[in-house]
Formats: C-alpha cells, sequence, structure tokens
C-alpha cells in the first residue's frame, strides 16, 4: 500500500499576546504496514519523528503502542480524536503536537479501515 497523506492542526503560540497565535494545517504520512487483520500497524511521520503505531482491540477496549517511543495506552475507537488525545498526553511521553499528529493519523486509519472491512 502507498504512504498516505493526511493533515493535522498545529497552534504556534505567541506567548507576548495570545490573541495572535495561530492555528496552521501540517502534513504527515502514514506508511500502512498491516491493516487487514489486528493488530495494525503503521509508521506515522510527523513533526520530524516517526511513530512506529501497533494498534487494535483487547477485551476491555481498543490500545495502542508505540514502540519506539516506549508508549502504550487505551484508545477509545480510534476515530474519538478527543478522549484518544487526553489518553495519549497522560503517558507523558509525548508533546502536545506529537500526541495531535498521531491521533489525527488515527483517525484517519479508521476511515481507511471502515472501507476495507
Amino acid at each position: 500500500m502507498e504512504p498516505i497523506l493526511y493533515w493535522y492542526p498545529v497552534v504556534y503560540m505567541d506567548e507576548d499576546d495570545p490573541e495572535d497565535n495561530v492555528v496552521v494545517q501540517e502534513h504527515g504520512r502514514i506508511i500502512p504496514h498491516q491493516l487487514i487483520k489486528e493488530p495494525y500497524e503503521v509508521d506515522v511521520e510527523a513533526m520530524g519523528y516517526s511513530f512506529h503505531l501497533i494498534f487494535g482491540k483487547q477485551v476491555n477496549g481498543w490500545f495502542l503502542c508505540i514502540p519506539n517511543w516506549n508508549v502504550g495506552c487505551e484508545l477509545a475507537d480510534p476515530s474519538d480524536r478527543s478522549w484518544n488525545m487526553n489518553s495519549l498526553l497522560r503517558t507523558d511521553k509525548v508533546d502536545y503536537e506529537e500526541c495531535t499528529a498521531i491521533v489525527w493519523a488515527l483517525s484517519n486509519i479508521r476511515e481507511l479501515l471502515k472501507l476495507i472491512h
């Protein structure tokens, strides 16, 4: 499968004048490795980093592992960006912008999985 380009929002903060904060759309790449059966596996390239995502369902719901960042957490449905953002931020392993890139990638992948399955 070819890499998939996706967009996600990034907020650039102006500490001197919060009214001058800017929200821009950045792009990332999703490189699928395994989307036919669980656990699903992709690489996400965003913010100048690479995240190897392994995710799927377990008895209590969805999970996400990012082994190259020593991250693991529970997910709501991968399309639930708000809940997943909070869950990933609680790991204290990735910052806000990186979490945003990851959860938007998961949301895009979820839409693709709906088409595949």
